[in-house]
């Protein structure tokens, strides 16, 4: 499970993961609240909040220049997950995705949804309409709907292999 940055790097954990034998664990699911994806063409997303109060473009351009190789574009496969197609994704059982309707991130992480369920991946998908990048930070609110979903995955996850 992973937020914003957190989520990338649970995204690539989890698919490194699936890749080894890691009895008697396994990996059930993964949950990407807001994951940051990016890549070298903006979304409309990204324009439109070009001035987001919480991720504004140039701080995401920044912090891509500072995770990403040097000489690397924000297409490096650390960033996009579209880059190296969905082969190794389709290896984990299920997906929840969570985004907000003021979140510049949110054109990448519903494209990343449509590539799930054109690969037959299975995904749980949540939009909270009038959210923004790291909501549940601010607005309990938003929290404890987050938490109930997160809740919700896991135990019918947890159903489904019983």
């Amino acid at each position: 499970m992973g937020e914003s940055s957190g989520g990338n790097i649970a995204y690539h954990v989890a698919l490194r993961a699936s890749e080894m034998d890691l009895e008697p664990m396994k990996i059930q699911g993964v949950l990407l609240d807001q994951p940051f994806f990016g890549g070298v063409e903006r979304t409309s997303s990204e324009l439109r909040l070009i001035e987001d109060p919480y991720l504004p473009l140039f701080m995401s351009d920044a912090y891509w220049s500072l995770a990403l190789p040097f000489q690397a574009n924000r297409d490096h496969e650390f960033c996009n997950p579209f880059i190296y197609g969905f082969d190794k994704v389709r290896r984990l059982p299920r997906w929840f995705v969570k985004d907000d309707e003021g979140d510049p991130l949110i054109d990448r992480s519903k494209e990343f949804v449509r590539m799930l369920e054109l690969n037959k991946v299975p995904v749980v998908y949540r939009f909270n309409p009038g959210g923004f990048h790291g909501v549940e930070l601010e607005n309990n609110t938003a929290a404890l709907a987050f938490f109930h979903d997160v809740k919700n995955f896991i135990y019918n996850t947890r159903a489904a292999e019983d």
